[in-house]
């Protein structure tokens, strides 16, 4: 046994702790629903040891450990389990406390008989309103299995899109970290002793090597003010992101800067339109599906204006129509597609469509992007080594032509 320090909201609404014992966090759980508690924090002790944690805290439960229960959870429906019954099977596998305590939840709320959509919308930190109006349709539909089955395709190519994005930046990163060490040792070190043995001779250095003198001496000299600098540029650019319209505006320089702003473009418009023509191929309606994708960009500058297509859509436009008042972020192929679409009655294979070929468009922008930038960082970092290098044999260069 194991015992479990806990704090919890009593069915009068009261904050109450205490302390009870049980097998593990399962079952921990189940006593505690008995006893009418809505856990709030556990603490597991072992030991002597404590492990604190706050329940369904964001921090544990990974997007992986999400898309690995929606997976497992199709699965077992395929296999006609009893939704209950599958749930609780995943109650059984897991082995994370956090995702464990979620689980249970869910499964509680199924056993009341809540349906899955309601439990899972109950957690909105994990299951976002795409994820939960797709398990809806799933459930009136009949097909809960294929439901859950397409939220984990959309999730894993969510999954490899961020995946490239964050492999196209890895080598770059090294390569300027690199850089900066390179730099930062012949500059702290190399030259100081080059300047010292040079500087008793009484010599005119050439002005690459007064150059890096200066530089060098400058550095020295005021390296912490141009860190406390750095520090204040950090605070001011996150104290702007946290006021009221400064991440819609930072979002708006970012979609607007070349070739990285193609780029945001053309993920944003092919997630956009994946997740709209999934939506409406499962049944949902297209205003519903609208509200649900509408922030599906992570975008605030691009989300603002598809909140504001949502309205058009309710007041009968067209879909086209609104995608053709916004030559920003909706380019004439996806107007006419979409256009086209509504007159074939086929307009969540042509959003699909478009959303496939988006995908292949920003794959190939996050591979030139990373081509281009090696290069680029291996030249600038030859540059300035080199001229380093020069100003530090010029002197040596002029002496040996005087002697001879």
């Amino acid at each position: 046994m194991v015992s479990f320090n806990y704090k919890a909201i009593d069915s009068s609404g009261n904050i109450t702790d205490g302390v009870l014992d049980a097998v593990d966090m399962s079952s921990a759980m189940l006593k505690m629903k008995e006893l009418k508690l809505s856990p709030l924090t556990m603490t597991k002790v072992s030991g002597g040891q404590k492990k604190s944690q706050s329940m369904f805290a964001s921090k544990n439960i990974t997007k992986s450990d999400i898309s690995n229960f929606t997976t497992r959870l199709s699965a077992l429906l395929k296999a006609s389990m009893p939704l209950a019954k599958a749930i609780k099977s995943l109650q059984k596998q897991c082995k994370k406390d956090t995702l464990l305590a979620l689980i249970t939840d869910i499964h509680d709320q199924i056993l009341e008989g809540t349906p899955l959509s309601d439990a899972l919308a109950s957690h909105p930190k994990y299951f976002p309103v795409l994820y939960v109006n797709m398990v809806k349709v799933g459930e009136v539909g009949g097909v809960l299995d294929q439901s859950l089955k397409r939220i984990a395709e959309i999730r894993k190519r969510d999954h490899e899109m961020i995946s490239k994005l964050k492999g196209a930046l890895t080598y770059p990163v090294v390569m300027f970290v690199i850089m900066i060490g390179a730099i930062g040792i012949l500059v702290g070190f190399v030259v100081p002793n080059f300047i010292s043995a040079f500087g008793d001779m009484g010599l005119v250095l050439p002005l690459p090597t007064r150059m890096l003198i200066a530089m060098t001496n400058f550095l020295g000299k005021w390296w912490w003010v141009i860190l406390i600098v750095i520090a204040l540029l950090i605070v001011v650019f996150i104290r702007f992101k946290k006021k009221e319209g400064g991440q819609r505006k930072f979002d708006r320089f970012k979609f607007n800067t070349p070739l990285v702003g193609k780029l945001i473009h053309e993920v944003s418009l092919s997630r956009f339109t994946l997740s709209l023509g999934s939506l409406i191929g499962s049944g949902v309606s297209l205003v519903k599906a609208l509200e649900a994708t509408a922030d599906v960009t992570g975008n605030e500058y691009i989300g603002d204006a598809l909140q504001s297509l949502v309205k058009e859509v309710k007041e009968g436009q067209p879909l086209s129509e609104t995608f053709k008042k916004r030559k920003f972020f909706f380019p004439d192929l996806a107007v006419e597609m979409v256009q086209t679409g509504e007159e074939t009655g086929n307009l969540s294979e042509m959003l699909e469509n478009l959303g496939e070929y988006y995908l292949e468009e920003s794959n190939a922008k996050i591979e030139l992007i990373s081509t281009l930038m090696e290069p680029a960082i291996i030249v600038f970092l030859g540059v300035v080594v080199g001229f380093i290098v020069m100003a530090m044999m010029l002197p040596i260069f002029d002496i040996s032509t005087s002697l001879h």
